[in-house]
């Protein structure tokens, strides 16, 4: 890829540099003169080396005239001075300077010369090898990117390596071309920092460090300093990897050598760029090329026909897209227009019919710059191909493919699919079915031709088929082979019929024999039996019943068809009474399967409710008794209607009652109760005279109403008087002559006087306790 520049100045041509520094002559005195320079050598024969200094110089400085002699030293690999070299009567040459690529009509008045220095040296082996030395002060003061400008020389070395002496088979690499004259701020630089090696050694491109050498107060040194020498001191924010500034930096293609940057900054800067020669992997030498750039304002204008090369090749009839970029332009032309899209834009497809070289031209119309840069189209010879004749086989057989094209083709047989060889022009094609091959003709400049041919094979795509079933669960289903009569079956369950009955679900497979246009076949077929999801549930939840009653037993979990009890019945439902295990099974079609489901309930009873009453059993006439049960019941119910766990009752008579518990069982039981006439007066048979305010006194008790008169006498067990009284409100309280009687028994005797005048007589005995 090549660039060509086209500067557009806004400034007056008062400051142009060289490639390596040009300085416009104003007639002021400079001490610097010192542009840039390089040493290289040349192995001749039998020791003999040819020395080049090239040396650049401003023919405006005040500065010393190209040196006359300039004093080369060489040292050895430990940087011992093996030999002084003086070097006469450079070849100068003045630089031309011309306004090519400039878009000015006044040549800058600048002035650069050339002082070339040569002699034959011997060099006769040495462990190590050898290195020549130049150094030389001092450069230009205006130069912004190093420290100290003007106190600071240049040191040219050329290595020459042990394994150049004797056999001399190396010379050094020499760069091809001068960096342009000026190059433009905030614009892209690109050129070609290119070297030539004269034995074809592979070289190595980089920004490297130019060295400092000499000094003001020594500016030619006879004798050169001993290595190592330093390099110069950059200004920052420069530095060795960053020596131009702008963004991206400026870098070099370590294999093309095609240097690359962008600046921002106007003024003069100094470069380093190396080219290092390597054989068989191993480092020969290093050739350092030490120059300036002049930065300054200017327009450029950049183009390029293609990126990736100068010329493309395609074949006739197809298309490419000129890959065009363009820097500083808005204005493209394409010429010749004859076989291209678009002419006025960057990326056009170009589709000649011959060889063709465009042009593209790019333009700043604003400043009037422009640039040119072409590419060419060659379009390559045409080529053949021919697959053959169609062929038929037989399942199983091979033939030969009979492909062939223009001589000095490769062949791509595509699918590959059942060739010995894709890559060939006769395969042998053993396909299992019919196949149509293409084959692709390739020439040596990738133009490509086509054809195809198709193998017919029988019986190899034979149209066999098993179509899959489904069956539902416990039945049996039919698999049947389609796709033609066949001469023999064989099953993979044994069987060798044209179908099977399966009633379990899996693959099936079959293979059948059978003769097809001549050719036996075999042919292969699976079919997968499915088991139809179909299933029903049923539940027949346990009951508990209360004893002597029934319950309803019902199947749930759907709409059945058909319903089958253990006791025989067929209905949802069923009325049980009696205790124990009921079964049912059900049937109900799901998914076009009758399918069945069982299931089996328990029935127990729950325990009887057992009233219990309790009460009063007894009354006398006039009173009243109250019968009870005990509560918890959820209902009760006597036999006179009432409906509370208690009754009252008036009249004698047998009482019954029935309960409801929370399970809804029932129970009975009943009472009877007897009504006792009501008594006139009655004598306690014992009595406790302990003070606790309960039978602590013996006495008839009546109403006094109902008595008129009352006589009554207490006696001992010796017949002796302790008690007597005359009225119902003189008790005995136990005690004899204001003394406790003992406890025991004691024997009454008296009478009582009813209302009316009758008389009944007391006789009896009371129990004193204590």
């Amino acid at each position: 890829m090549q660039y060509l520049l086209r500067f557009c100045y806004d400034l007056l041509p008062s400051i142009l540099l060289t490639g390596i520094l040009v300085f416009i002559n104003t007639g002021s005195a400079r001490a610097a003169h010192l542009i840039g320079g390089e040493l290289t050598y040349e192995c001749l024969s039998n020791n003999q080396f040819k020395i080049t200094l090239t040396i650049y110089r401003d023919c405006y400085s005040t500065g010393a005239y190209f040196d006359n002699p300039a004093y080369l030293t060489v040292f050895n690999a430990s940087g011992s001075v093996i030999n002084n070299i003086d070097m006469y009567d450079p070849e100068v040459v003045q630089m031309p300077v011309t306004t090519e690529g400039l878009c000015i009509e006044t040549v800058p008045d600048v002035c650069v010369e050339r002082g070339v220095y040569e002699t034959n040296i011997n060099l006769p082996p040495l462990t190590g090898g050898y290195r020549i030395v130049y150094q030389r002060c001092c450069r230009n003061n205006t130069i912004v990117n190093i420290v100290n400008p003007g106190g600071t020389g240049s040191t040219y070395v050329a290595n020459i390596p042990q394994s150049a002496l004797g056999p001399c088979n190396n010379s050094s690499p020499v760069f091809n071309n001068y960096p342009p004259i000026a190059i433009c701020a905030n614009s892209p630089l690109v050129f070609d920092h290119s070297a030539t090696d004269a034995d074809g050694d592979s070289l190595v491109y980089s920004i490297c460090e130019p060295f400092s050498g000499a000094s003001t107060a020594d500016p030619q040194p006879p004798t050169a300093s001993s290595p190592p020498w330093e390099t110069i001191e950059w200004l920052a924010p420069y530095s060795a990897t960053d020596q131009l500034g702008g963004s991206p930096v400026m870098s070099i293609d370590p294999v093309t050598g095609l240097l690359t940057a962008f600046p921002d900054q106007l003024g003069q800067y100094v470069v380093g760029i190396c080219v290092s020669e390597y054989r068989n992997g191993m480092w020969l030498s290093t050739n350092l090329r030490d120059f300036q750039f002049n930065v300054t304002n200017c327009a450029v204008v950049l183009a390029d026909a293609n990126v990736s090369a100068d010329s493309v090749s395609i074949c006739l009839g197809q298309s490419i897209t000129l890959e065009g970029e363009a820097f500083g332009g808005n204005v493209y032309q394409w010429s010749p227009a004859t076989g291209l899209s678009n002419p006025n834009v960057l990326n056009p497809i170009a589709s000649p019919t011959q060889n063709t070289t465009y042009t593209l031209t790019v333009i700043n119309p604003a400043v009037g710059c422009q640039d040119t840069d072409e590419v060419t189209v060659i379009i390559t010879e045409e080529t053949e191909a021919d697959a053959g004749p169609d062929a038929t086989i037989c399942a199983g057989d091979a033939v030969i493919l009979n492909g062939s094209g223009t001589p000095g083709n490769t062949f791509l047989w595509w699918p590959a699919t059942g060739l010995s060889d894709p890559f060939i022009a006769n395969p042998v094609a053993t396909p299992a079915q019919t196949t149509t091959y293409t084959l692709i003709a390739t020439n040596a400049n990738g133009c490509a031709a086509q054809d195809s041919v198709t193998v017919t094979v029988i019986g190899g795509n034979l149209p066999v088929t098993v179509p899959d079933i489904t069956i539902c669960p416990g039945q049996t289903g039919i698999l049947s082979v389609s796709g033609g009569s066949f001469s023999g079956y064989q099953w993979s369950n044994g069987a060798s019929t044209a179908q099977i009955a399966v009633s379990e679900p899996g693959q099936y497979s079959v293979t059948v024999t059978g003769m097809v246009n001549g050719c036996p076949i075999t042919a292969a077929g699976t079919a997968t039996v499915s088991l139809q999801e179909a299933a029903t549930t049923v539940t027949i939840p346990n009951i508990t019943i209360c004893p002597g009653q029934s319950g309803v037993l019902g199947a749930l979990g759907g709409s059945f068809s058909g319903y089958q009890w253990s006791t025989g019945a067929t209905s949802e439902q069923i009325l049980v009474s009696n205790i124990g295990q009921y079964s049912v099974t059900v049937s109900e079609t799901v998914n076009g399967c009758e399918v069945t489901a069982s299931d089996t309930a328990t029935v127990t009873t729950y325990a009887a409710p057992e009233p219990v009453i309790g009460g009063n059993f007894s009354f006398i006439t006039g009173q009243s008794a109250v019968l009870l049960v005990q509560q918890g019941f959820a209902a009760y119910l006597w036999s006179n209607g009432q409906t509370t766990p208690a009754i009252t009752v008036t009249s004698g008579g047998q009482y019954a009652v029935t309960v409801t518990d929370a399970n809804g069982c029932i129970g009975s039981t009943w009472a009877a109760v007897a009504e006792e006439p009501r008594l006139l007066f009655t004598i306690p048979s014992a009595f406790t005279p302990n003070n606790d305010g309960m039978n602590d006194t013996f006495m008839v008790i009546a109403n006094p109403a109902d008595i008129e008169q009352v006589n009554l006498y207490v006696y001992n067990r010796w017949g002796q008087e302790i008690f007597s009284a005359g009225s119902l409100s003189t008790p005995w309280n136990g005690k004899y002559k204001a003394q406790d009687c003992e406890m025991g028994v004691y024997v009454y005797y008296g009478s009582v006087t009813l209302k009316g005048g009758e008389v009944k007589e007391l006789k009896g005995n009371v129990t004193l306790i204590r």
